[in-house]
């Protein structure tokens, strides 16, 4: 059981920490080449610092 926690974690296949980087200059900037793409690919919105404890620990749930 998580008690607590901030920000999300990176998309699976984000392609390590350069990927990260990349994604979130690309969402932080409409005008980026690649912010639509990125965009799409996170499923439209994506806010790197929600985090839903109630979510992460039904998922931790599942897994036991």
């Amino acid at each position: 059981m998580c008690l607590a926690g901030e920000n999300t974690a990176p998309p699976e296949d984000i392609g390590g920490p350069p990927g990260y980087e990349l994604l979130l200059e690309a969402l932080g900037d409409p005008r980026h080449e690649q912010h639509e793409e990125m965009l799409k690919w996170v499923g439209g919105v994506w806010d790197r610092k929600a985090f839903d404890l109630n979510r992460l620990n039904r998922e931790l749930r599942k897994r036991r």
